[in-house]
């Protein structure tokens, strides 16, 4: 999917590198290239800082820092745990459209991601329910909301990734796993649209 992006967290000084996913939503024209919107969890961009960096690789494999200015952290939100971040670029990359409405249970979905690595990885399932989830760590993802349930795979890496209808429509992003005792696969947590589009409401971005 022409959409999906991978979104690289560097610590240096150390050398510690952590991934997770992205999608692109928005595209404006500026000058004689385009600045991307994308889609990501608060806690894969929330230990950028002084000593992190992260940078975007989209599907043709080309990479775009904070060290060249072409990225930059719109705004990110543990409460949501969602960010929006922008990148720069002469190359023509598709945009994913978003979904009116929030899934009902038993619809179809296709997970989209980079799962232990992997690019660009596609997998379907249905939403099970409406759950709260508790995440280990609240300063970085602290939903009080209900989300989707659904039981395509996803795994580490995952996080930021879109979760799709069967018209590959926007109708949520992937933030969390449950996993059975041996490691295992057993659910995915995603923010459904309608909180997708609350949070970009409250950054005043426009779709």
């Amino acid at each position: 999917m022409a959409a999906n992006v991978t979104i690289i967290n560097t610590k240096y000084y150390n050398s510690s590198i952590s991934t997770g996913s992205g999608i692109i939503f928005k595209k404006e024209q500026s000058g004689s290239s385009y600045i991307y919107y994308a889609l990501t969890n608060n806690h894969v961009v929330a230990n950028t800082g002084t000593n992190f960096k992260y940078s975007i690789e989209d599907y043709k494999g080309n990479t775009y820092t904070e060290a060249d200015n072409s990225v930059n952290l719109v705004g990110s939100s543990p409460d949501y745990d969602l960010a929006v971040i922008t990148f720069k670029t002469d190359a023509e990359l598709y945009v994913i459209d978003m979904h009116d409405t929030d899934p009902s249970v038993g619809t179809k979905v296709v997970a989209l991601g980079q799962p232990k690595g992997q690019t660009n990885s596609i997998s379907y399932g249905e939403v099970l329910k409406y759950i709260n989830v508790s995440t280990a760590d609240p300063t970085t993802s602290n939903i009080t909301f209900k989300v989707i349930q659904h039981d395509a795979y996803i795994n580490s890496g995952s996080s930021g990734g879109a979760l799709l209808n069967t018209d590959l429509k926007l109708i949520g992003i992937n933030y969390a796993g449950q996993f059975n005792d041996d490691g295992t696969f057993k659910t995915g947590a995603t923010v459904q649209i309608s909180k997708v589009k609350e949070y970009l409401n409250s950054l005043s971005i426009t779709i």
